[in-house]
């Protein structure tokens, strides 16, 4: 029997199950659950607002770090997820896996880390470099610096190398670090201009949206690529022509869920060893048995939640 997490006609609930979770998998892997993410589309598949067809028993759950028979932890996705189509998740204590997803996990990595900040990095490594095309001494403005995909942007960018200029309604929030300038959004074109010499940024990664989204224009270098990755702010925008004419900035809508699945791969592997280095940390982590996943689905949290399985408990280590 394997307690999982199901849509089940349209109700998530805790449920045992008679066989194992992936019979959509063409080559598949058993793997015991050791620590699960939820992410913001688990979430909205959970309250219904996922544009998919869900089918009425479900397994839910995109991501996860599992232990296989020899006793080796790999990163593997699961459910919703565009490159690999709609198939049973990972939140079940033991699930059947594609073994083209099983990434090895670098060693010393805390599965907890890997879980909780693999997917928002390897998010914005796609944004930055298969969509923003970043070049060498660029400079990167960040929008919404201190969650997500914003926060995974400036680690990945200043790891990279790259002049960072974070923006946040709190800067006091954000440690210093070399490279990198914090700035509130008060006066924002400015800040950046005096930062950059006049230059302004050459990518901005926009995790807000909505009104924020004028000033990321307004701060760009000429033919600068601004890239919406996320609208915390709403789905609205609010600027004008006058915000990209004047500088011919591009502003691109960023969909990682459209990666092919070789691409996904090599991205994922290049944020679990990000993260192996210490070069991010994804913030608050919050720690639940998976039992206590329904809940934690349903209701919005101060920062990432990450469900355990029984394996966690049999890692050297762990508690």
């Amino acid at each position: 029997m394997v307690a999982a997490i199901v849509n089940d006609g349209g109700t998530i609930r805790l449920a045992s199950l008679d066989a194992l979770p992936g019979s959509l998998a063409t080559d598949p892997v058993e793997v015991e659950l050791v620590a699960a993410d939820i992410q913001p589309k688990d979430r909205q598949t959970a309250r219904g607002e996922m544009r998919l067809p869900l089918p009425p028993f479900f397994v839910a759950g995109s991501q996860a770090v599992g232990r296989l028979e020899d006793g080796s932890l790999v990163f593997v996705r699961g459910s919703i997820d565009a490159a690999g189509g709609l198939r049973d998740g990972v939140y079940a204590q033991r699930f059947l896996a594609e073994r083209h997803w099983l990434i090895p996990l670098p060693d010393a990595l805390d599965p907890v880390l890997a879980a909780a900040g693999t997917a928002s990095l390897a998010d914005a490594l796609y944004a930055l470099h298969d969509v923003g095309r970043l070049a060498p001494g660029e400079t990167v403005l960040v929008l919404g610096s201190t969650s997500g995909v914003g926060a995974a942007a400036v680690s990945a960018a200043l790891a990279a190398g790259h002049r960072v200029i974070a923006a946040t309604r709190d800067p006091s929030g954000i440690a210093p670090r070399e490279g990198l300038v914090v700035s509130g959004y008060d006066d924002l074109p400015a800040t950046v201009r005096a930062a950059t010499d006049g230059h302004g940024a050459d990518v901005t990664v926009d995790n807000v949206g909505g009104a924020l989204t004028a000033l990321g224009l307004r701060s760009a270098a000429r033919r600068g690529r601004h890239l919406l990755v996320g609208y915390l702010a709403g789905r609205a925008l609010e600027l004008t022509t006058m915000d990209l004419i004047p500088t011919e900035v591009a502003l691109t809508g960023v969909n990682s869920g459209s990666v092919p699945r070789d691409r996904q791969r090599e991205l994922t592997a290049e944020a679990l060893e990000l993260l192996r280095s210490g070069a991010h940390a994804p913030g608050q982590v919050t720690v639940l048995p998976l039992a206590q996943g329904v809940d934690a689905l349903l209701i919005d949290g101060p920062g990432r939640t990450v469900l355990l399985g029984d394996a966690y408990s049999c890692l050297d280590g762990t508690a």
